[in-house]
């Protein structure tokens, strides 16, 4: 996955912290020899990392993470698409299938909350030695299961997402691991106040 960030703004400052908003620009893109199937749904950013170089981005050597998942929902909708997945082949109105070399579009929004003197274990360093970088390295992950659909403590085990990858495989490769982005440059001094911003002391 690859972007970039179209949008960068201010949006809460107080002593303790800063909320960041961000606008970007991705794409999804199946860089492997098989069609990856997708299943159709908001693609919504569930964990942003920062680093201060490409390299450390790709060694996970990290100046901040935060996680910010869905949690769990026993709703009925959630019974009811998976049981609407629940076929011999993959349905063109509940999955998409990208052939080799081809993309997917999205736009997304998220924010970071930044802890201005870093957070208690010192992994999340402090704001100052953050924002005084030249460039920094975003990375963003989604989720391409949703947890709803087969909520389980161990993520790595998805019976019924397995079972649907296995069934389908003539046809492609269910993709059920979060896809992480290919590390984003961006510059915090472009931050500009947005209107709605509010600042305490």
């Amino acid at each position: 996955m690859y972007g970039l960030v179209a949008e960068l703004r201010l949006l809460e400052e107080d002593r303790n912290k800063i909320r960041i908003g961000l606008k970007l620009r991705l794409n999804i893109v199946n860089e492997g020899n098989k069609s990856a199937i997708l299943l159709k749904q908001d693609f919504a950013i569930g964990a942003e990392m920062l680093a201060r170089s490409f390299e450390e981005a790709n060694a996970q050597k990290y100046l901040y993470k935060s996680t910010h998942w869905p949690s769990v929902s026993r709703a009925p909708r959630w019974t009811s698409w998976k049981q609407h997945l629940d076929t011999a082949t993959p349905q063109q109105s509940l999955t998409i299938m990208l052939l080799p070399n081809e993309s997917l579009p999205l736009e997304a929004e998220t924010s970071l909350y930044i802890e201005k003197a870093g957070n208690f274990d010192g992994t999340d360093k402090p704001w100052d030695e953050i924002r005084h970088l030249s460039t920094i390295w975003l990375q963003v992950q989604v989720r391409t299961w949703p947890i709803n659909l087969e909520p389980t403590r161990n993520s790595e085990k998805l019976e019924f997402g397995e079972e649907l990858q296995q069934r389908w495989q003539s046809f492609g490769d269910l993709q059920l691991k979060h896809i992480t982005s290919e590390p984003i440059p961006m510059d915090f001094s472009t931050l500009t106040m947005s209107n709605t911003a509010s600042k305490k002391q």
